[in-house]
């Protein structure tokens, strides 16, 4: 029973650490290519964001997503990951400064580069 116990806890915590995306993990790193891919398309439609643009910014990371799911390994991942929560935080951090969007920036805030 001590073993079942101890196996089902590390279970849960392997779950936990791997659904939580903002936590940096062992898998993280596979990601880094992927991401930036993304990114560096975003930023040929859009290279700056201001507070006018965030919806934009938003429909561009989509339709990037939907555009080349199929054609980059793993991009199906960081898509799942830049959710609404995620892009937002992003924007936030884009938008303070009026700038420009730096792929490799943004991958490192969202854990999936170093």
């Amino acid at each position: 029973m001590k073993i079942f116990t101890i196996v089902l806890y590390f279970a849960i915590l392997v779950g936990v650490t791997l659904s939580n995306r903002l936590m940096p993990n062992v898998f993280s790193h596979r990601l880094c290519s992927p991401c930036k891919f993304l990114f560096k398309e975003v930023k040929k439609v859009m290279p700056t964001v201001s507070k006018d643009t965030e919806q934009q910014f938003r429909n561009t990371v989509q339709k990037t997503c939907d555009r080349r799911l199929k054609t980059i390994p793993l991009l199906d991942e960081v898509c799942k990951q830049v959710t609404e929560d995620t892009i937002e935080e992003v924007f936030k951090d884009l938008d303070e400064a009026e700038r420009l969007i730096d792929p490799d920036e943004i991958c490192r805030k969202m854990h999936m580069c170093n």
